[in-house]
């Protein structure tokens, strides 16, 4: 699904845009002030350093995009001896599985496919970010349940490749009069292909041995809608993830004056909700007393136009 470009564009924008935010760490004191917590060690593994291969900008967005396109995200909560929580390592959403024990536990078991070990976690050891989800414990499968969308604009791009590789023109049939050996048809056939399709040999003069006619089939990109079919395509994928079309790229229905209301929709409707998602589970996991409170800073994102401020 990556591979479509419309797929890529929405999951980089939302899990670039979620990664990029400020996030902040509070605590509230009896009165109901609310001040930053910047000693505690987890705001510095949100802010900073997650672990010592990623940046906390690069491990959101590796959360996210996981989430986006598998449905789950899963990062294991590791402490160090004292109990404190040293460090987040995500994992690789299609090789973690959900157990719910007879005790009504729930737990992870996650295999290392390179060495094909078995780790088993319990739950609050594990950072689990969820999209849609029908019963509350797993996210859907948002490729596997829009496959045919997805597969269609694949279909979409190969078609375009295919048409251009054959010189930006259809096929068609070689005529001649008389009966031809399997053999014979398959040499005129391959040295047809060889001299005369692909963009580099377009407009080339042909050369057709006796009385050979060379008879177009008539077409063409306009009459297969081609274009259109590739714009509607790409909206509904964007309306798959809640992306406005303009941050993808596509500026059809963008103008001077709505793409900065566009953009406030995109935060509220598309990066909200995801927003939320973060900050519930971290202080669900990383704080059970809920005496501190994760919180992004979306006041850059929603400024609102010159006029307005």
């Amino acid at each position: 699904a990556m591979q479509l470009t419309a797929v890529r564009a929405c999951v980089k924008a939302i899990s670039e845009d979620v990664g990029t935010v400020p996030l902040h760490l509070f605590i509230e004191d009896s009165k109901g002030n609310r001040k930053r917590a910047e000693n505690r060690p987890e705001y510095n593994l949100l802010r900073r350093r997650p672990n010592p291969h990623m940046t906390a900008c690069v491990f959101r967005q590796i959360m996210t995009a996981n989430c986006l396109l598998w449905g789950n995200a899963y990062a294991e909560i590791v402490y160090n001896g004292a109990g404190k929580i040293q460090a987040l390592w995500p994992m690789l959403p299609q090789f973690v599985r959900m157990e719910m024990m007879p005790s009504g536990t729930l737990r992870y078991v996650s295999t290392n496919p390179i060495t094909g070990q078995t780790k088993v976690l319990l739950s609050d050891d594990v950072i689990h970010l969820k999209d849609m989800s029908m019963d509350g414990y797993a996210g859907l499968y948002t490729i596997r349940h829009h496959r045919t969308a997805i597969g269609l604009g694949l279909a979409l791009e190969n078609f375009g490749l295919y048409y251009f590789l054959n010189g930006s023109r259809p096929g068609g049939v070689l005529e001649m009069v008389g009966k031809m050996t399997p053999e014979a048809q398959e040499r005129i056939r391959t040295s047809w292909h060889a001299m005369y399709t692909g963009p580099r040999n377009t407009n080339r003069v042909a050369i057709l041995e006796e009385g050979m006619k060379f008879n177009p089939i008539a077409i063409n990109n306009d009459n297969a809608q081609y274009i259109d079919s590739r714009k509607l395509q790409a909206d509904e994928i964007a309306r798959l993830f809640r992306v406005p079309p303009h941050v993808i790229g596509i500026l059809e229905k963008a103008t001077f004056s709505n793409i900065e209301h566009q953009s406030l929709d995109y935060v509220k409707s598309c990066l909200r909700p995801w927003f939320v998602r973060w900050e519930e589970e971290l202080n669900c996991k990383l704080f059970p007393g809920y005496e501190y409170t994760f919180e992004h800073d979306e006041d850059g994102l929603l400024r609102g136009d010159f006029a307005t401020r």
